[in-house]
């Protein structure tokens, strides 16, 4: 099977936490573009993005919790906190 380059162009801070999350699964950029570019072909179907084709609320939000945490000293309880505990916590906050 012949294969094709595909590129594009995401914000730093985005490449940066998604390479995280992609590394946890086991997998690399090349198997999530792969993949994506196969459920398009085999589909029809995009993945969902903001309204005007950037990225969405919740997904910026993300972004810069994840930044907020590589920033944070080691030892302390963001540093540590899992995503429901962060949650968890800013609920409880007045």
């Amino acid at each position: 099977m012949a294969t094709a380059i595909v590129s594009g162009r995401v914000d730093e801070s985005v490449k940066h936490v998604a390479d995280v999350y992609i590394r946890k699964q086991g997998l690399t950029a090349t198997d999530v573009i792969a993949g994506v570019w196969e459920h398009i072909a085999a589909t029809g179907e995009i993945p969902v993005l903001g309204q005007d084709g950037n990225q969405s609320r919740k997904a910026a939000a993300a972004v810069k919790l994840a930044e907020l945490r590589a920033r944070a000293p080691l030892g302390t309880p963001l540093a540590s906190m899992t995503d429901e505990d962060v949650r968890e916590e800013l609920r409880n906050r007045d």
